[in-house]
């Protein structure tokens, strides 16, 4: 008979007592970091906007000029980071902006200021964004991004200059006469931003043409 294979031990060997406790209290020494992080970036945030607000930066200038970016960079941190940390301590109270974090409490600026509203008043009522609409406390950082990048996109249709009535006649006028001409029918646009007609034509079909 063929005989049965026994399962073979572990090899790996349980976690004392001693290894979980030490765990433990390495868990508790990370998460107090990670709270004291979260306090911490509004308060450099904040202390930034006080120097940009009373030009106080400007003492280390030997003549009270200078850049307050150029400031920032030589002295602190990337300006990108500072301007980030900037907006963030400026547009929540310290209790709203530590539980948004430093990337959500920005992207919601962002989103605010293309919607013509304020972040904070969003946070407060928990608004409900997006399509389908879902509350700003169950948005990650990258969905509101998302949401921005989708209202500026929306913008730029809107803004984009139309075409006239008159430059749709003479698309197809153009159309008709390529067509007559040539014996294919083309894809015609109009172009408004670079004053452009434009014509599509498969290129096989353009080969039989000639």
């Amino acid at each position: 008979p063929t005989p049965t294979l026994r399962p073979s031990p572990s090899t790996s060997p349980s976690p004392s007592r001693a290894a979980r406790a030490k765990l433990k209290r390495e868990i508790r020494a990370v998460q107090k970091k990670v709270e004291l992080a979260a306090r911490s970036f509004y308060e450099v945030g904040a202390q930034l906007n006080t120097w940009k607000r009373t030009q106080s930066w400007r003492a280390l200038s030997s003549d009270g000029g200078g850049d307050f970016k150029a400031f920032v960079r030589e002295n602190v941190m990337p300006y990108s980071t500072a301007s980030r940390l900037m907006t963030v301590a400026e547009s929540y109270p310290k209790s709203i902006a530590t539980k948004l974090g430093i990337e959500k409490g920005f992207q919601l600026v962002r989103y605010a200021r293309l919607a013509d509203t304020e972040a904070l008043t969003l946070v407060r009522r928990d608004a409900r964004l997006g399509s389908p609409p879902t509350a700003v406390s169950e948005l990650s950082a990258q969905d509101i991004e998302w949401l921005v990048t989708s209202l500026r996109m929306t913008e730029a249709r809107a803004a984009a200059p139309k075409a006239s009535r008159e430059d749709k006649r003479v698309a197809k006028v153009f159309a008709r006469r390529f067509t007559s001409e040539l014996g294919v029918d083309p894809d015609v646009s109009i172009d408004k931003k670079r004053n452009k007609l434009c014509l599509e034509l498969d290129l096989d079909l353009a080969r039989g043409a000639i």
